[in-house]
């Protein structure tokens, strides 16, 4: 009898830890879901889990994404020489 109000703190530290393991899953996935989605765009292509997690394929996709801003931007960044 003197034991159960441990029991219960056991219990709900089992479903704190629960709780806690399958939100992060959740949050990764959505991670890995948008990493994935901008490096598709920006090198238009399928990726494989090599590239996503390498530095390479990140030096790439930033430097699409810059490109792509100064085609926006008109390709200056300030007023045109004369």
């Amino acid at each position: 009898m003197n034991n159960q109000p441990l029991d219960v703190y056991h219990d709900l530290k089992i479903l704190f830890y629960a709780g806690f393991i399958i939100i992060t899953t959740i949050a990764a996935w959505v991670t890995a879901y948008r990493m994935r989605k901008k490096m598709k765009k920006a090198l238009g292509r399928n990726l494989s889990e090599v590239e996503l997690t390498s530095i390479n394929a990140w030096m790439r996709v930033a430097e699409s994404e810059k490109n792509a801003k100064e085609e926006r931007d008109g390709g200056t960044l300030g007023p045109p020489l004369l």
